[in-house]
Parts: structure tokens; sequence; C-alpha cells
């Protein structure tokens, strides 16, 4: 959008009269005459007036003696003209240096507008967005909601609807989503009482919830939806454990429940996959504790209760085997 100044013809007695000093009178009511007070402040606002055309803009920009200055006039001259994709470019990276993800995204996006190459989709894709309730007041209410579904993760009465509705909601995508689908979004949020990590596309959402010392996670895509809840302990997930797959048309496929230390599965393991249920027991470091089938290429962790029917991993030795979450087929969050 493009300013364009009007020059009116008066008569010289008003002219006159409008170029002559005047007084001014200040919230406590004294007398302030033009010109007066801070020389740094009259100064800076003789130069923000005067930044009035793109060029006067690009030229503070050229001469600014920091990056919180250039920083600044990038903002302004930004809410004023449509800029180049090189000034976006480095707006952007100012925006993130001053850690300001929020402009930061706001910027890559109007890159992406202007000049929607591959490489501009990748920068937008690429970043995270940091936000905190006071960047968005609608984000800690949208977790805290799905928190409260993922809580009945493992109870016959949850509703894997109820977190497809809130992920699919409008809300929900203006907080954690860039227009809609089209770009990969990962954004970070910070509150008192809990934080998240949510990555999201045209194609799958996934979010890690941190509440007090749970951690809840949910992943959504086309195929159906993966929950879970475990326990955190110094910030790295420790504890009891429990995930749950469902297909599309919210049928159980497999559920894992047993006990994470350092990313591995210690002590018991239940497994369901079906109507079939298969237990296996796991020594400190992860090491499977089940009897191996003579012969058998892979590491058998689990039988079922028949004893015939068992869970392995293919391929792998029972000598150096580690039962790694995200290594058997479960998500490790």
């Amino acid at each position: 959008m493009k300013k364009t100044l009007f020059l009116i013809i008066i008569s010289s007695a008003v002219l006159f009269s409008a170029c002559a000093p005047s007084s001014q009178t200040d919230g406590a009511g004294q007398t302030q005459e033009p010109g007066s007070g801070n020389p740094d402040n009259d100064n800076n606002e003789a130069a923000a007036s005067a930044l009035v055309t793109e060029e006067d803009y690009r030229g503070a920009i050229a001469s600014a003696s920091d990056d919180e200055k250039k920083l600044e006039l990038y903002t302004e001259f930004s809410s004023v003209y449509r800029m180049s994709a090189d000034e976006y470019k480095e707006y952007a990276a100012l925006c993130e240096k001053a850690g300001d993800t929020v402009s930061q995204r706001r910027a890559l996006f109007a890159l992406y507008r202007i000049d929607p190459t591959e490489e501009h989709g990748r920068m937008m894709s690429d970043m995270t967005l940091k936000i905190t309730a006071k960047d968005d007041d609608k984000a800690e209410g949208l977790l805290a909601a799905l928190a409260a579904e993922l809580k009945n993760c493992e109870a016959d009465g949850f509703s894997p609807e109820a977190v497809k509705k809130l992920i699919a909601s409008d809300d929900w995508k203006k907080s954690f989503f860039i227009d809609n689908g089209t770009f990969t979004s990962h954004t970070e949020f910070s509150g008192e009482g809990i934080s998240a990590l949510t990555d999201a596309d045209s194609i799958e959402s996934r979010v890690v919830i941190t509440e007090g010392d749970s951690r809840y996670l949910c992943i959504v895509s086309y195929d159906g939806v993966r929950v879970g809840r475990a326990g955190v302990k110094d910030g790295k997930t420790e504890g009891d454990y429990y995930f749950r797959q469902m297909d599309a048309e919210n049928v159980d496929i497999v559920s894992a429940k047993g006990y994470i230390k350092d990313g591995h599965y210690v002590n018991q393991l239940e497994v369901k996959a079906g109507d079939t249920v298969y237990s296996g027991s796991f020594d400190d470091a992860g090491h499977t504790k089940e009897k191996q089938p003579e012969g058998f290429e892979g590491v058998v962790y689990a039988y079922a209760a028949d004893g015939g029917n068992y869970l392995y991993v293919e391929g792998a030795d029972a000598a150096t085997f580690v039962a790694n979450v995200g290594e058997m087929g479960f998500e490790d969050f």
C-alpha cells in the first residue's frame, strides 16, 4: 500500500499561522514549548517522521547502527509497504535472531506469497514457531483439552473421534498449522503447567504434551490414531508407559503396556494384538529374559499364554539386543 501526498494551496496568512511555534499542554497540565525536552527523543521523532517513501525506509535500514534498530525499521516498513524478497529474508533472519518466531513466520509467509519457490517453502517448513499464552490466547486451552482426552487413552470409553475433531478444528489449525497444511508446521508451546511439541503437514499431525510428571502422545493420520501416555523424570520419558494404535475405523490394532527407562523397556511388557495377549520381561539394561527358540534368527521378547505364539525382532542378536521402544514398532515419546 503506497501513501500519496496531496498538496493544498492555502492563503499565506493561514500558512504563516500554521508554521508558527505553539505551546502544548502535557498530561500533568504543564506547558511545554516545541523542541524542548530530551534532544535524543526529538531527533528520533524527527527521523521517524521523515520515513515516508520506500526509499526512505531502505536508506534508514542501510544506515541503522545495530540489528535492534534495523529490526524496528523493518517491522514498520513491512506494515506500510510490500518489501522485496531479499528484504523479507533479512527481516525474517533478524526476527529469528531476536527470538521472535511469530514475526519470523509472518515474514517468511509474506516472502513465499510474493515468490513461491521451493526454497522459500522449505524455509517455512523448517522453522519452529515458539509461542506462549501471550502469543496465542487459545493454544493452552486447546492443549489442555487434548490432554484431558488422552488421559483416558487406556479406557474402553476412549474417543478417537473427539481427538480427531479437536485437531481438525479451525482453532487448532490457527494455532498449530501454517496455511492449513500446505507446509510442514513445527510448534513449541511453553506454559506454566503445560508444554507441547506439535508437528503437522497435510498427511499427519503429531502432538506430544507434557503436563506435570506425565507425557501424552497423539498422532492423527489418514490411516488412524495412535495415542499414549508415559511418566516423565528430569525431562525424559521414564516410568509407566502405555501405547495404543487404532485404524481409520477406530478398531484396535495393537497396544503395549510396560515401563520405560533410558529409552528401553525394563521389567514387564504386555502387548495385545487383536484378541491375543503377549507377555515378556527385560532386565535393567533392556535385554530380554525370555527363552530363545533353538536356531531362530532373531530375538523373541514376548510369548502368548499358550507358549506357542510369540513376538520377535527379526535379525537381532540375543546377546546384544536392547528393547528400544521405537525399534520395536511402538512410539517413543
